[in-house]
């Protein structure tokens, strides 16, 4: 995971610098059905639109599923994202198919495998979900294991994660047709905190610390959250047949470009910050 993390720093850098999020009571909805057997859409391939990554889920059984990610880009695109990982402490090449990243203390060599004009890392674990013992993974590192709850309610899954102070993460889920909807209580309005007497019209909201906030909605005040289209973060994931599979890496190949060049961007002005910080102590 150390690797995958690493070779997609730099857009991870872009777009996450801390999630506000709003955890519940009780697993949700009050009124769900308690699930024990895993979706049947929960297996095969999946591509995350407009992303980079991949996923494998491959199912154990069908209580026990492992979700594997890989991440890739198009050949095209390798040399920028070698200039954009750069700055005046860490060297990077690219080198018979390898990523060699040093810094002062470590080297790293992460081989990538080319397939049709795409480099891929390694398959690595990114989720565990086990309902026979009850548990989640995210974290194969620490082999963290977290107690869950599946819940189903008109047409949707609802997947609850112990998460802090004994309260509840959520993530859920719609398959329709090839397309995977995934939303979580990572929280998408970045004017959640002005909004908050709005959403708190609808259910009421607690600040238990620093972004992080909780609820305990009934069935009808959730549902009403659920259809604000701006509040909660949301993913969609396309089942990785070759035809869509070819189309999506088509059409994000110009978006890796763009994004590759307004990572560069960013590293350079975060460089020159950081040494202008350092000029203003020394």
């Amino acid at each position: 995971m150390e690797k995958l993390r690493l070779f997609f720093l730099s857009l991870l850098l872009i777009f996450f610098s801390g999630c506000t999020i709003l955890l519940f009571e009780n697993p949700i909805p009050n009124k769900g059905e308690i699930v024990q057997v895993l979706p049947e859409f929960l297996n095969g391939q999946f591509l995350k639109k407009e992303e980079q990554i991949y996923y494998d889920i491959e199912r154990l059984n069908d209580k026990h599923c492992i979700i594997y990610g890989t991440n890739w880009i198009h050949k095209d695109s390798i040399y920028a994202l070698v200039e954009s990982l750069k700055n005046d402490s860490t060297y990077v090449e690219f080198k018979e198919s390898t990523l060699i990243i040093k810094d002062k203390d470590t080297t790293q060599k992460i081989i990538l495998r080319l397939d049709k004009d795409i480099y891929y890392t390694a398959k690595e674990p990114a989720y565990e979900i086990n309902l026979e013992k009850g548990y989640f993974i995210h974290d194969f590192e620490k082999k963290l294991e977290k107690r869950i709850v599946l819940k189903s309610y008109k047409n949707k899954y609802f997947l609850n994660i112990i998460d802090q102070e004994k309260k509840w993460f959520a993530v859920w889920l719609k398959m329709k047709n090839d397309s995977l909807t995934i939303w979580n209580s990572q929280i998408a309005d970045t004017s959640f905190v002005e909004n908050l007497d709005y959403y708190n019209g609808l259910t009421r909201i607690n600040k238990i610390e620093d972004k992080t906030y909780a609820a305990n909605p009934s069935n009808e005040e959730l549902f009403k959250l659920l259809k604000e289209p701006s509040l909660f973060h949301e993913q969609i994931w396309v089942r990785a047949g070759d035809s869509n599979k070819q189309n999506w890496i088509g059409k994000i190949i110009g978006i890796t470009i763009l994004l590759l060049s307004a990572v560069l961007i960013a590293l350079r002005k975060r460089n020159n910050n950081i040494n202008l910080d350092y000029k203003k102590f020394f």
